[in-house]
């Protein structure tokens, strides 16, 4: 009972706006079933609804069961996006295929989560705040007994593969040097040194001029997180 209740009060932010994200898609029934063209529906599906979900993601604790709700919410949304019925036995990843075919490569809901928070983590590294302190300091006392509760930063080191010690050394205030950090070898991604203008978003790159650095990354796969994550703000 006490660790359905912990699961619970973990997955209530992401139920909330999970909730108020369908009721926008609700909202916006009639132009779904419109016949404007699917790349105009994923526009407005994008920036009035995708945007309600991942609001505040950063401060989400990922759980399993989450991240496969996250994921059938936006299956949900595409299907209709693409008047595909789930009597007509379309997999997922047919649906997938589809909406690159009519809009190029796009980045899952689930995969955007993940990239911001370890954005977040970055940022929050990188300065003196209340908020470095309660993510990185401990308190006195004992661990209670039986398997821990999952913490914020535990999902950063499953994504990583890291210990703290060397994600906060990977998430540093950046360095001006000609060569990349090494961060997240096992990740698909390729990070160059190379000069642009502050924040510049591509089809499949960020740049950050402050550091220099611009990461490309595939973001077919819905695990795969990009070098260069930490970097930000």
């Amino acid at each position: 009972m006490k660790e359905a209740k912990e699961k619970w009060v973990d997955d209530q932010c992401v139920a909330i706006e999970q909730a108020l994200a369908t009721a926008a898609f609700a909202k916006l029934g009639k132009i779904w079933k419109s016949s404007i063209s699917f790349k105009a529906k994923h526009k407005l599906f994008r920036s009035l609804v995708s945007s309600i979900l991942t609001y505040g993601c950063e401060t989400w604790t990922l759980l399993a069961d989450t991240g496969r709700r996250i994921q059938a919410f936006e299956n949900k949304c595409l299907r209709k996006l693409l008047r595909i019925s789930y009597i007509d036995h379309v997999t997922n990843e047919s649906v997938r295929e589809l909406v690159v075919a009519y809009v190029g490569p796009q980045e899952p809901l689930l995969a955007t989560v993940k990239r911001r928070k370890l954005a977040w983590f970055g940022h929050v590294t990188r300065h003196d705040s209340l908020s470095k302190t309660i993510l990185q300091g401990t308190v006195e006392g004992k661990r209670r007994r039986g398997r821990q509760k999952k913490a914020w930063c535990d999902n950063i080191k499953e994504w990583t593969a890291l210990v703290m010690y060397e994600l906060v050394s990977t998430a540093a205030p950046h360095q001006r040097c000609s060569t990349p950090p090494a961060v997240f070898p096992n990740a698909i991604c390729l990070v160059s040194f190379t000069a642009f203008s502050p924040y510049t978003y591509t089809a499949n790159s960020m740049v950050n001029a402050e550091s220099r650095f611009v990461t490309e990354y595939d973001t077919s796969p819905l695990d795969a997180i990009p070098r260069g994550m930490f970097l930000g703000p």
